[in-house]
This record gives structure tokens, C-alpha cells and sequence, in this order.
């Protein structure tokens, strides 16, 4: 006759087995990887939205369409936490793959408070992009994000400053030769004496008398010979 089990044997069981599967899940809840992202589509311009970035997910996204010679600006901002903005050219990014703009982005691996540029596309460019907010330390991030594309200007913002710089050198330039050319200007030398008036002439007037002769100094007379007997 086998022996019969202790009693709570079974319960000891169920326990360890509950004990061991909880543990497995923890484990993998930690070790797996946060959700890869939040697309959202940018659907009107101007295009604002405000939302959180949770610390299960990576990043949210933001696709976009934009035609060579416009502009697309983006200014964001948080009100809790921090995070990174990215510019990538494209749709459906991939962070280890996709290629973002580095000129138009933060620095990576920083987590700012707030961010804003303007990127000028061109024809190698593409029409796709997306503004990426990522979620640089794993935490809860509160954020507004703020887009528009407009028709770029013209003339190009960077040849007017250049245009406005090269004005303001003319104007020194011409400030300073100016300064140089009175300092380098001789004294005025002083007038001379008028002549000595002359008695207009007119028919059979006299002629005028002639000039009077200087004299030579006077000499003064010589003293007597001192008196003797």
C-alpha cells in the first residue's frame, strides 16, 4: 500500500509553482524591450498636439509630407520630464536604421526641455519626413509639439543677412575714410594783408600822390667833449 502524502503537500506545490511563474514574469516585463513607438499623422497645418510619452514607449512619431521650397518648422516643449526631438527623413522610422538630420535635431543623448528649428527641403530631400519626440531616460514625459510647413521665402533668409552684413562693412568702411581724410587736412594758413586802398581813378582826376618816402632812423647828435681848463 503506497504511503499517502503529507497533508498541505499539494498546497507547498501550487505555491512553488506560482512563486516560480510570477518570478518569470517579472523577469520578462523587465527585460523586454518598451514599445517601439506612437505614429501619429500630421494631418493640418498649422499642426499642434499635445500628449504623453509613457516610459513604456520609446518615441512618438509624427509623419509628415512637405514639397520641395517649402519649410517646415517645429518648436516643442515639455511640461514634465524631458526628452529628444529628431528630424527623420521618411515615413515608418526605425531607430537603428532610419537616417534623421543631424543639423535639425538635438544633440543625441540629450534630454532638453524644449526645442525649436526650420528645415528647408529640397528636391534630393524627398516629400516624407517625421518629427520624432524620443524618450531619452525611460520616464513619463508630458509635451506639446507644434509644426507648420509654409512656402519658403524668396530669397532666402541666409542672403538677406549676408546682404545686410556686407551694407553695414560699406557703411564703416566709408565712416573711417571720411575720419582719415579730415584728420590728414592741412591747417588754413592765414590771410594775407589787402593792398592799400586807391582812390578809384575817373576822367582828369589827378593822379594819386606818391607814395611817402620813409625815412631813415634818426640818429641822436653825438655828446659834447667833457669840459676842461
Amino acid at each position: 500500500m503506497p504511503a499517502q502524502p503529507k497533508e498541505g503537500s499539494d498546497t507547498r506545490m501550487l505555491n512553488r509553482y506560482l512563486l516560480v511563474v510570477s518570478t518569470l514574469v517579472v523577469l520578462i516585463a523587465m527585460l523586454a524591450p518598451p514599445a517601439a513607438a506612437t505614429v501619429y499623422a500630421v494631418t493640418t497645418n498649422p499642426f499642434t498636439a499635445s500628449h504623453s510619452l509613457s516610459s513604456s514607449t520609446e518615441f512618438d512619431s509624427y509623419e509628415l509630407v512637405a514639397a520641395n521650397g517649402e519649410q517646415v518648422t517645429y518648436t516643442f516643449a515639455v511640461t514634465s520630464g524631458c526628452a529628444g526631438l529628431y528630424f527623420y527623413q521618411g515615413h515608418n522610422v526605425d531607430i537603428s536604421t532610419s537616417l534623421y538630420y543631424i543639423a535639425w535635431s538635438t544633440t543625441e543623448g540629450a534630454c532638453v526641455m524644449s526645442y525649436s528649428d526650420m528645415f528647408p527641403v529640397e528636391a534630393s530631400d524627398g516629400t516624407e519626413f517625421s518629427v520624432v519626440v524620443y524618450n531619452e531616460n525611460s520616464q513619463n514625459v508630458q509635451y506639446t509639439l507644434a509644426i507648420t510647413i509654409a512656402p519658403a521665402p524668396a530669397i532666402p533668409t541666409w542672403v538677406i543677412g549676408a546682404v545686410i552684413g556686407v551694407i553695414i562693412i560699406v557703411v564703416i568702411i566709408v565712416v573711417v575714410v571720411i575720419v582719415m581724410a579730415r584728420r590728414k587736412k592741412p591747417a588754413p594758413t592765414m590771410p594775407t594783408a589787402p593792398p592799400p586802398y586807391q582812390q578809384p581813378a575817373y576822367p582828369g582826376a589827378p593822379p594819386p600822390p606818391p607814395p611817402y618816402p620813409q625815412q631813415p632812423p634818426q640818429q641822436p647828435p653825438p655828446a659834447p667833449p667833457p669840459y676842461g681848463p
